[in-house]
């Protein structure tokens, strides 16, 4: 007994999201019948199979089967030539196998995003920005950056104005705004626009806005610089699975990395955040391992958070939630008012209010005198056709006067947890990913958490690596929680008052297969 195969034709060309093949073509070398049963190889396996999946073949004969090929809209495989194989078996003799080689010539496909982070500043000047470019298609690509005012009234510093990525990566660039002339008194609102150009692409068109003080004016400028990088993502973008938080601030106080000249040692109690700022990972390149913070005092020693000796606020809009959604959001506030010790206030529900950067932190006509309550509030953010990280959700908090008063919650309804996009996150508190676990999450985000190394955490970032068996707080979110919550003693609430809206997202979660 004896068998030979070949794959036809060699290459096979592929583009995505559409079914491609050949054949696998056996020759039976023996002197009697036999039967042979396909094994693609693992890697191609996640994107081909045989089919069908045996053949009969006479002594002296020739049959074939069908090879075939669906790659996903995905940075993943790259462009260019994939070797695979067919390991062709007899069903009757186990010993009797060949291996026939193939190749796929994956085709390029472009899938590329640009952000300015933030669009919106405010002061005297300058302003910080970040420009990130992200590449969700399989072909490298190379950026060009410009910037300009229409009135010519700032100058606009970029580094780098060139940026490479590859495929399913992320890069940025440092942008600097400063207006040429002092104002003295009053505002003035200066726009400028950043243009990303990318060879074959449209080029992607960024407005931003520097609102220029007084300096006559007497008071701190404020510039809002939350930031996300993705992919982006998703996206962003998105985001990618495995991104990062950058610095900012929402309020006039600031935020300071930890760390910092002057800065308490990472041993001392008086300095409980030292080390454990979210924002080590664009200094040192690594997270903290067991619990992180968002926003930091300007010593970088205490996390910002909100007065947990105070009730907070919490209103959901269940438009296009999952069946379980409002039970599953208010079960995550019972458990950080568990962990953290808060009382929470639940105003039940709202059709007129959901995550939206605009969105304003005091709204007396809406809420009376007081800070707007937390909102949670789904979208539909699309999971078909982009690529393989779907974004699940989106949560940050809004600081003012170096206290969080307020935040934003979105959660994605399309978001699935597998690469076919076929099954949905299911509800509850179960084992595995749920909206229970993306929620509790992203609201670690609202509260000021930021993301960790260990993968037996609620706020590691990526949900399919986290360890945790069942969806409950791990030994770093709870040491995080005692330093956010009342056992770390009650905080000072601002005023409630008119503040510029938070502008961007701080945080997102992304389930990745």
């Amino acid at each position: 007994m004896g068998v030979s195969a070949v794959i036809v034709p060699r290459p096979l060309t592929v583009s995505a999201m559409v079914v491609t093949g050949g054949e696998v073509r056996v020759t039976n070398t023996g002197t009697e019948e036999d039967e042979y049963a396909f094994v693609i190889d693992r890697e191609a396996a996640q994107w081909g199979w045989v089919t069908p999946p045996t053949v009969t073949v006479p002594a002296g004969g020739e049959g074939s089967v069908k090879v075939l090929f669906r790659l996903p809209k995905s940075h993943k495989p790259p462009a260019g030539p994939m070797p695979f194989t067919v390991t062709v078996k007899s069903v009757r003799d186990k010993a009797v196998s060949t291996v026939a080689d193939g190749v796929v010539d994956v085709a390029a496909f472009s899938d590329l995003l640009a952000t300015l982070n933030p669009t919106t500043a405010q002061g005297s000047g300058p302003s910080h920005h970040t420009v990130a470019v992200s590449n969700r298609g399989n072909a490298p690509a190379r950026f060009r950056l410009k910037a300009t005012d229409p009135d010519g009234s700032l100058d606009i510093d970029v580094e780098p104005v060139t940026l490479e990525t590859g495929p399913g990566t992320v890069a940025s660039a440092n942008l600097r705004v400063t207006p040429k002339k002092g104002l003295r008194r009053g505002t003035a609102e200066r726009p400028f626009q950043v243009v990303a150009e990318a060879e074959g692409h449209e080029p992607f068109q960024m407005e931003g806005t520097f609102t220029q003080e007084g300096t006559g004016a007497g008071r701190t400028p404020v510039i809002i610089a939350i930031v996300v990088a993705v992919l982006v993502l998703a996206g962003a973008a998105i985001a990618l699975a495995g991104g990062s938080d950058d610095p900012a601030t929402s309020s006039s106080s600031g935020t300071t990395v930890a760390g910092a000249p002057g800065a308490p040692a990472a041993d001392d109690p008086a300095c409980p955040a030292k080390g454990h700022d979210n924002r080590d990972r664009g200094t040192s390149g690594a997270l903290p391992f067991n619990y992180s913070f968002l926003f930091t005092t300007p010593d970088g020693c205490k996390p910002v958070r909100f007065n947990p000796c105070e009730p907070i606020h919490f209103i959901v809009n269940p438009a296009d939630a999952p069946a379980g959604g409002l039970a599953d959001v208010r079960q995550a506030f019972r458990m950080i008012a568990d962990a953290g010790g808060y009382t929470f206030v639940d105003d039940g529900t709202t059709d007129a209010d959901r995550f939206d950067f605009g969105r304003q932190a005091y709204n007396p006509a809406r809420y009376g005198e007081r800070w707007a309550p937390i909102v949670v509030s789904w979208g539909r953010l699309g999971s078909q056709g982009r690529n393989d990280v779907v974004i699940a959700g989106m949560g940050n908090g809004q600081v003012v006067d170096g206290t969080i008063v307020t935040g934003m919650l979105n959660l994605n309804a399309d978001a699935r947890i597998d690469a076919s996009r076929e099954t949905p996150v299911p509800d509850g508190y179960g084992e595995g990913i749920s909206w229970g676990r993306v929620i509790l999450h992203e609201l670690g985000h609202v509260f000021g958490l930021g993301h960790v190394q260990s993968k037996n955490a609620i706020m590691h970032e990526a949900l399919l690596e986290q360890t945790l068996s069942r969806t409950e707080y791990g030994v770093g979110d709870i040491q995080a929680w005692r330093q956010l919550g009342r056992q770390a003693g009650c905080t000072q609430t601002p005023a409630p008052r008119v503040v510029a809206p938070l502008g961007v997202s701080r945080a997102t979660t992304t389930v990745t297969r």
